[in-house]
């Protein structure tokens, strides 16, 4: 019988086989002269396990409620992830210290950022700096009309060149 169902009497003389069912190796049965003794497996192996909220199979860990850590995926439930290290390569998850970080990294360099009057518009660029600001290796604009590039040193040079050669050949 099985927890008291088909309960039957046993009698004296009758003959008890007390073990576990096949296949089960989560509990050990040992009888000693008429001492019968039962443990359990060190290294269980269960379908799931289930403790108050949190429940434990073959697809992870879920916690009714809260975090879930499952094939899947991971869901913290809108909870703090807390004492995650710093990041070191770039597979791995960063904190919010090395957010922090890049983020005053960035404040500090947007004074040097060149940025346009209007976002929106983005039409007019206006350059800090009391004496002018000097623009290098501006690569070489269209000359046309109707280019609106810009040119650069070496094609002003080259223009200036021309008008002396011309005001020579005038003259």
């Amino acid at each position: 019988a099985s927890n008291g169902a088909n309960a039957g009497a046993i009698k004296a003389g009758d003959t008890v086989d007390i073990g576990t069912a096949a296949g089960e190796s989560n509990l050990q049965v040992t009888k000693s002269g008429n001492t019968i003794q039962y443990s359990l497996s060190r290294d269980l192996d269960l379908d799931s396990v289930t403790t108050g909220n949190s429940k434990l199979d073959n697809s992870g860990l879920v916690i009714t409620g809260g975090p879930s850590i499952t094939t899947t995926g991971i869901d913290a439930a809108n909870t703090n992830i807390s004492n995650v290290a710093d990041a070191t390569t770039a597979d791995q998850a960063v904190n919010k210290g090395q957010l922090d970080a890049v983020a005053s990294d960035l404040a500090a360099t947007d004074n040097a950022a060149v940025k346009y009057d209007d976002a929106t518009a983005k039409d007019k660029v206006t350059l800090a700096g009391a004496t002018g600001t000097i623009l290098t290796n501006v690569k070489t604009g269209d000359v046309s009309s109707t280019s609106t590039d810009a040119v650069n040193g070496s094609q002003l040079f080259a223009t200036n060149q021309n008008v002396d050669k011309n005001t020579s050949d005038i003259a």
